[in-house]
């Protein structure tokens, strides 16, 4: 009797360190329109090492809208970190998942945020302060441009 090869299974996609690491601790409420979030910043002492830090943002208006979701700008209204700036903004692009999709599918578009993120590219892309998840959607949080990015200095005159 011929013994038959098995197939091989298909491998979920590896996903890189560097996706890995950019991911943070937070948590979307709709029910509040904010997020919250958990940033480890370093402490001034050798005692203080990682401090915790908690934030609350809140959702103020859409910046943009595309075939996979929509982009928020929203607002640090709170922060256990002394001399809180009130005047935080960011982006954050908020990505529908089909149905039972982790975040490793969109492992291309992490890495390449991740990447890109980096202090040598930071005159040439929109930085990344990474991202987070809940069962139906994948968050990326992003430096807010005032005048937006370059399609959007692309089609207008620049101010």
């Amino acid at each position: 009797m011929m013994a038959v090869a098995a197939k091989p299974q298909a491998t979920a996609p590896r996903i890189s360190d560097l996706v890995i690491d950019s991911k943070i601790e937070a948590t979307w409420d709709p029910s509040t329109n904010q997020t919250k979030q958990i940033r480890r910043a370093i402490g001034v002492s050798a005692r203080n090492r990682r401090v915790k830090r908690d934030e609350t943002w809140e959702r103020k208006h859409i910046l943009g809208s595309g075939t996979f979701g929509i982009v928020w700008l929203e607002e640090c209204i709170a922060s256990s970190e002394p001399n809180h700036d009130s005047s935080r903004l960011r982006a954050v692009k908020e990505i529908r998942k089909p149905h039972n999709v982790s975040a490793s599918s969109f492992h291309r578009e992490l890495e390449a945020m991740a990447k890109f993120s980096q202090e040598r590219f930071e005159h040439y892309f929109v930085h990344s302060f990474g991202w987070f998840e809940d069962e139906t959607k994948l968050f990326i949080t992003m430096e807010y441009l005032k005048h937006g990015g370059s399609a959007a200095i692309s089609h207008e005159a620049i101010p």
